[in-house]
This record gives C-alpha cells, sequence and structure tokens, in this order.
C-alpha cells in the first residue's frame, strides 16, 4: 500500500470518528434540553369562559399566606378553587394545607415570580418548565393552566405555555386589588364565565366570603376551570 493511500485511510478514519463524537455529543444534549417552542401549538389566552351554565370560577395566586379562616372557609363550603402557586409554598404548605383541599387544581404561576413581558422565549420557558416539573413532583398532577405573574406577558409567553404542555394562559374577568369585587368594564355584578382573580393574603378571606355573596345573588355556583377548559 503507498504512503498517500494509507495517509487517506487515516484521514477518512479521523473525519468519521469526530462525525459520530459530534452526533453523539448532539444527541446526549438534547436529552436534557428544553422543549422546542415550534414543536407545540401556543397556548390559548382566555379572560372569561363561553358558557350557559351559571357558574363562575375562583382562581387565588401566588400561596404563600394560607389563613386558617380561609383555608376552614374553602373546606367547609366545599369550595373549587383554581390555585396559581409557586412552587416554592406549595412544597412549604402542601402538608399542613394544600394537600387538605378537597376541589383543589394546582396550576402554574412561574417558579420564582418573573414578570415575563421582557423576557426572551427561551427564558420564559425555562421558568415555565421548571414550575410545571416541581407543582408536578409535589401535587402528583401536571399543570395545564398558566397565569402570569401581574398579567404581564407577550406572544412568547403563549409560545413558552404550549411548549411546556400548558394550551391555556389565563388572566381573569374580576379583579379584587384593594379588597374591592371590580369586574371587568362598566358592570356592577358577577356573569356566568367569570374567573375572579383573589390572592392568599390575609384581608382576602373578606373578599372570599363575598365573592360568594355575590355569587349566589347572581345565581351562580362556583366551577373549576379544567371542568371548562379540555
Amino acid at each position: 500500500m503507498t504512503t498517500r493511500r494509507v495517509t487517506t485511510y487515516i484521514a477518512a478514519a479521523v473525519i468519521c470518528g469526530l462525525a459520530s463524537l459530534s452526533i453523539g455529543h448532539t444527541a446526549r444534549a438534547s436529552d436534557t434540553a428544553l422543549p422546542l417552542p415550534g414543536a407545540s401549538p401556543k397556548a390559548r389566552l382566555v379572560s372569561r369562559i363561553d358558557t350557559k351554565d351559571r357558574v363562575a370560577f375562583i382562581t387565588i395566586d401566588d400561596g404563600r399566606s394560607v389563613t386558617d379562616s380561609m383555608a376552614d372557609f374553602i373546606k367547609d363550603n366545599k369550595i373549587p378553587v383554581t390555585s396559581f402557586v409557586l412552587p416554592e409554598w406549595l412544597k412549604k404548605l402542601w402538608e399542613p394545607t394544600y394537600s387538605t383541599f378537597p376541589k383543589m387544581t394546582f396550576e402554574n404561576h412561574t417558579n420564582t415570580h418573573r414578570r415575563l413581558g421582557r423576557l426572551s422565549l427561551e427564558k420564559q420557558t425555562r421558568e415555565l418548565c421548571e414550575a410545571s416539573r416541581l407543582v408536578t413532583k409535589i401535587a402528583g398532577d401536571a399543570p395545564r393552566l398558566f397565569r402570569p405573574p401581574g398579567g404581564v406577558m407577550n406572544n412568547n409567553t403563549l409560545k413558552a405555555a404550549g411548549a411546556c404542555g400548558m394550551p391555556y394562559v389565563v388572566k381573569w374577568s374580576v379583579d379584587t386589588a384593594g379588597g374591592v369585587v371590580n369586574p371587568v368594564g362598566a358592570r356592577t355584578t358577577l356573569q356566568r364565565g367569570d374567573i375572579i382573580l383573589l390572592h392568599y393574603i390575609p384581608q382576602d378571606t373578606a373578599v372570599l366570603k363575598q365573592v360568594m355573596q355575590m355569587m349566589k345573588e347572581a345565581g351562580l355556583k362556583p366551577a373549576l376551570l379544567r371542568d371548562y377548559l379540555p
């Protein structure tokens, strides 16, 4: 065999070996990579539910301060609640509080309560997917709904939520900031399909009682969002 042919064979072997190493490295990296937003449909944004049923939806955010009075009121009245809880507080309060609620789902509210409007798609995806992973680990059920902190979001948020397995981004049609039940628009009463925003803070026990009274006066019953967002 000539020297030129030997050199050619060696060069080919080296190239094939490097290609093999590169392919293997790529495969291993993809195992831990974030999901590709383009591979999943964007989440749908909802702020109220179009339904003929006489129901409204109580949603409570953050989760760091679940008072005994609020917990007792929810349990005693068997109120279905959609909770958008940070994983840190879900973990801390799981055994003493959250695991005792009979009609509650635990959804995604980001991992660190970051405002998403100025974050890149990659950073939003990482924030949402990590939160879903942790909530699933703690509560045993993967979130299907996402609520952006403060309602701050952009089009990338819809892509990130879809990539992390959540088909819906949920805002609200009734706010309760400052202890005042405030439906969006000029109306002063609750309507069927309303999504009502509260927080796990001491003063919102009274607000929750007010909301329940307003629902009764409007002929409405509370329901879980997941039952109306398949």
